[in-house]
């Protein structure tokens, strides 16, 4: 306990030594000056995230709340410190954008796939909630460590078109990428791909990505280099394939939101107010999506066969 205390007197004194007298001027700035941040960062408690470092910013630059797993409850639903903090940032700052900030080796998030690591912690365990629609939409979008390949042709089957070939080039390239964020990314990205089919603008899409080649550096070890990105001519897309594409887009939006509400409302039983809440929506929107999906409790759904069942047999 001494030790730590000590460090961080330690630390105090270096700073008002050695820091501040390098950047008083600022830090009288920061001071004497109302605070006009540039963007609201939602970043994770983790004690290895150093958000000021990471942007390269100062004191006035960036208006921060940390909390764990860098987590945004559904505004109303939870009132906190990350509503307040985002109602004032937004309101009182003016501040245009915000980001939230997730990181490798995330404790939340393995707890997310593991709850039975925070079974002991009832605040924790509770604060989780605010992502369980988030996993259930992860969930519904790719089947575990799924390839790219293999997307592919599960799209293929859900939208009975045919499949575009995956080239060993344009496979090297996906495996190369690091497609950072989530899963929806490299979905969407197979989409385009089977809405147009040209292998060139799909290798120029990852190649002019800043992450290209994080996913494994140095290449792919067996001296194969990459081919060179096709030039994209500016009509690349006609009316159609934007036709096609958006409507692949808008089918997968209809059915993630449907798989996620689907397996909110089986894990509480069909109970629609505790799945609105696992979901961080409104009862009543809940409602509206359940009548729009034309979705029914199993015994229910069974008794609607039943019927009209009957009816075509008469």
């Amino acid at each position: 306990m001494e030790d730590v205390l000590g460090q961080l007197k330690a630390g105090i004194r270096r700073f008002q030594t050695e820091v501040y007298p390098e950047q008083a001027e600022t830090y009288r700035k920061a001071a004497s000056e109302p605070q006009r941040p540039r963007a609201l960062i939602v970043a994770c408690a983790d004690s290895r995230i150093d958000v000021e470092s990471i942007t390269q910013s100062g004191p006035g630059d960036i208006f921060v709340t940390r909390n764990i797993g860098n987590l945004v409850p559904a505004y109303g639903e939870m009132l906190g410190g990350v509503s307040a903090v985002i109602e004032y940032a937004v309101s009182a700052l003016k501040v245009k954008h915000i980001v939230v900030c997730g990181h490798t080796d995330c404790g939340a998030m393995k707890a997310l796939m593991h709850p039975e690591a925070i079974e002991n912690m009832a605040t924790v365990k509770s604060w989780m909630k605010n992502a369980h629609a988030a996993l259930s939409v992860a969930n519904s979008l790719a089947e575990k460590d799924e390839r790219p390949s293999d997307m592919m042709k599960r799209l293929t089957r859900r939208y009975g078109v045919p499949a575009p070939r995956f080239s060993s080039v344009l496979l090297d390239a996906c495996q190369r990428h690091a497609w950072p964020g989530n899963l929806r990314e490299l979905e969407n990205f197979a989409k385009r791909f089977l809405a147009h089919g040209d292998e060139d603008a799909a290798l120029h899409d990852l190649h002019s990505r800043p992450d290209y080649g994080l996913a494994s550096k140095g290449g792919n070890g067996n001296g194969i280099g990459h081919a060179k990105p096709g030039v994209l001519p500016s009509n690349m897309h006609t009316s159609e394939e934007k036709s096609s594409l958006k409507l692949l887009v808008r089918n997968a939006k209809g059915e993630t939101e449907r798989g996620a509400i689907a397996q909110a409302l089986e894990e509480t039983h069909w109970n629609r107010k505790a799945a609105a809440r696992l979901l961080n929506i409104s009862y009543r929107a809940l409602l509206y999506k359940i009548q729009e999906y034309q979705m029914a409790p199993p015994a229910e759904s069974a008794r609607l066969l039943a019927v009209n069942g009957l009816r075509q047999v008469k």
